[in-house]
């Protein structure tokens, strides 16, 4: 399905943004319902190299995050290209390549927030978790899909 204009695709990806904003959020909150109550329970193991452990965990996040970022641009231009050719629409991306790349987004951005769980349930503080899901959520809002991102490509085209 083709958008109309480009009025409608940017009103489309609004909702997806926010309805995969509203999904990371309740899985977030899952994994700090879930990291509560394993320290609650005393299920986490302390670690002997926990500081070192928590520091690999910490980087992976950072490059999960770049990570982000390039599949997100990977994924658009290998998008633009494929609906360059269709000279009906030229410029504007059809509804399923805009979910894919969300959805793409969120998952990635969601996998941030696992890691401070298991950091949780190898030893670390609560606090790691809730550094972890505001990473998480701080990652979604800088890559999430926005207009800029398809009209920067559009003014360097000319």
């Amino acid at each position: 399905m083709y958008f109309s204009s480009r009025e409608e695709q940017f009103r489309i990806l609004l909702k997806l943004s926010l309805i995969a904003l509203y999904i990371l959020v309740a899985y977030d909150f899952a994994i700090l319902v879930a990291g509560y109550f394993a320290i609650q329970a005393n299920i986490a193991e302390s670690l002997t190299s926990a500081a070192l452990v928590r520091n690999v965990i910490f980087l992976l996040a950072v490059a999960e995050l770049i990570a982000t970022y390039f599949v997100k641009i990977s994924m658009l231009k290998k998008t633009k290209k494929s609906t360059a050719g269709d000279a009906a629409k030229p410029g504007i991306l059809p509804y399923p390549d805009l979910l894919r790349i969300t959805i793409v987004i969120a998952a990635m951005c969601s996998a941030i927030s696992t890691y401070g769980l298991v950091l949780v349930l190898l030893g670390n503080r609560f606090e790691i978790l809730l550094l972890f899901i505001a990473l998480s959520l701080i990652g979604y809002q800088f890559f999430r899909l926005r207009p800029r991102d398809f009209e920067r490509d559009d003014t360097s085209s000319n």
